[in-house]
């Protein structure tokens, strides 16, 4: 994931619960210096209108299949 966001691209990071999305969102936000980490969870967006702006998206399932069939930019 490193890799392909230090390459210019970006990356979807799925998880189970929301739980776990919130802790990954932290821990991944340490390294902001990378590139830009979002999270989705349906509680709790990073503004869902600009998803595109970020370089690692943290969701949950249900709405990372929510944001395809919207056919989203970030995918």
């Amino acid at each position: 994931m490193i890799k392909k966001v230090l390459e210019g691209g970006c990356a979807l990071y799925l998880v189970l619960l929301r739980a776990i999305a919130n802790e990954k969102f932290q821990e991944f936000s340490k390294w902001n210096s990378l590139g830009n980490v979002g999270v989705s969870t349906g509680d709790y967006d990073s503004v869902k209108y600009e998803l595109e702006e970020f370089d690692v998206l943290v969701c949950i399932n249900e709405m990372a299949d929510a944001l395809m069939r919207q056919t989203h930019p970030f995918f």
